[in-house]
């Protein structure tokens, strides 16, 4: 809830709590009108029949509760409070029913613990490209176990206020809007059966996810793979063979293929028909288990496939930009020169650089007119060529970083 939206909500509260008043104030004005002495008017009994017909006598209207008492000169002020606890008990003493002041507490709880975890990654701002190559790990570790532990905290503070309030909003099964959106090929009305089906699905799952104070049951996590099955076979059901292809396909891990692929910015027919290929070969390449002795060879033929059939759908530049993507020694370049402010183009500098020496070192350990001594000086003395120029493209400290990320193959430039 917005700050305004949050006052609204309070004006209209505070409002309602001032006519309420008002109407206490009119009906006694109205009672003491009523109580006032009359005179007493002598009727023939035809004229009082009349005068009964045409204006019947209505029973006054009920009195409103009573509300309790408020303190002279009141404020707003008076009742909102830091203090959570305290805010609640405020709220109750002025006769705020427990759906309106969960409406007030929770965004303020929420408000709270949101200023907390802004703090919290305050420094992050400022180290963001440092811990970006540091890797996921890294930030993981140095800022998950705080943001863990702050949830934590949050989950049970709330569970306290909560029950102070003594109200828990009926739970809600939301659409899932990135489920849909892989939905979003089908025809309308078969969306609307794909969206309907789901969301049957999904409320089973959250009763059997509800939080509860009970001991998890051993069995859940057999049930819960038990729905997701029928749920995939309901979709199998709905869908032709060609629609549950397609679903197959954007559901699948190859879907997010170019995130993996730095630099590459695919095309919307390329991005689909390399996903469809990667899942194909998924069929006719299964994954080895990690204890099969052929596993390194069976992996090989793998890639094998999938780059050859890559070169055809892609063509030879496109494949030459898809595979620079997928350096480890390019994706620290690209990484590097964005955080020293440097020119994109130096990476693809850094990576022929890269290449260009990795074949001029298979040139050198390959020729057998060169003793190993003279090797080993052929690679030494190459390896100081190429940290030099790095070091010139680079600058001082932009190289420095970049060793120190670039997947090993500068340190690899000294192997015989």
């Amino acid at each position: 809830m917005t700050l305004d939206a949050r006052k609204t909500l309070i004006g209209s509260l505070l409002l309602n709590v001032l006519l309420t008043l008002g109407i206490v104030l009119q009906t006694s004005v109205l009672s003491a009108r009523h109580s006032k002495p009359h005179r007493t008017i002598t009727l023939t009994s035809a004229v009082t029949r009349e005068a009964t017909l045409a204006a019947p006598v209505e029973p006054p209207p009920p009195a409103p509760p009573a509300l309790p008492p408020l303190p002279p000169g009141f404020q707003w002020s008076l009742v909102e409070s830091p203090d959570l606890t305290i805010y609640i008990a405020n709220l109750q003493f002025i006769g705020c029913p427990p759906e309106t002041i969960f409406d007030i507490i929770k965004p303020e709880h929420d408000d709270q613990f949101a200023a907390r975890l802004e703090t919290l990654f305050a420094p992050f701002a400022t180290r963001f490209w440092e811990l970006m190559l540091k890797g996921q790990k890294n930030l993981e570790k140095e800022y998950g176990q705080p943001i863990e532990a702050l949830t934590k905290e949050k989950q049970a503070a709330w569970k306290q206020l909560e029950a102070l309030i003594g109200y828990q909003p009926p739970a809600k099964t939301r659409p899932n809007r990135n489920r849909q959106r892989l939905a979003d090929f089908l025809p309308a009305e078969k969306q609307k059966q794909f969206a309907a089906l789901n969301a049957q699905f999904d409320a089973q799952e959250a009763e059997l996810t509800k939080p509860t104070d009970d001991p998890i049951p051993t069995d859940r996590p057999k049930r819960l793979n038990a729905l997701r099955d029928q749920r995939a076979e309901a979709i199998q059901n709905l869908l032709t063979p060609a629609e549950f292809a397609e679903y197959q396909v954007r559901t699948s891990a190859h879907a997010h293929w170019a995130e993996r692929v730095i630099g590459f910015e695919p095309k919307p027919e390329e991005f689909a028909a390399v996903a469809r290929l990667k899942l194909k070969l998924d069929a006719e390449f299964p994954a080895p288990k990690s204890d099969d002795p052929d596993a390194k060879e069976l992996k090989a033929q793998r890639q094998v496939a999938e780059d050859l059939r890559l070169l055809t759908l892609l063509g030879p530049q496109r494949f030459a930009e898809y595979q620079r993507g997928l350096d480890a020694g390019y994706q620290a370049a690209v990484k590097v020169a964005a955080y020293y402010d440097l020119p994109p183009e130096r990476a693809t500098q850094v990576y022929d650089i890269k290449r260009a020496t990795e074949e001029h070192l298979r040139a050198i350990r390959s020729d057998d007119s060169l003793s190993d001594e003279e090797k080993t000086a052929a690679l030494v003395l190459a390896g100081q060529d190429v940290a030099e120029s790095l070091q010139k493209l680079l600058g001082e400290k932009a190289f420095k970083t970049y060793s120190q990320h670039d997947g090993g193959w500068l340190s690899r430039l000294r192997a015989p």
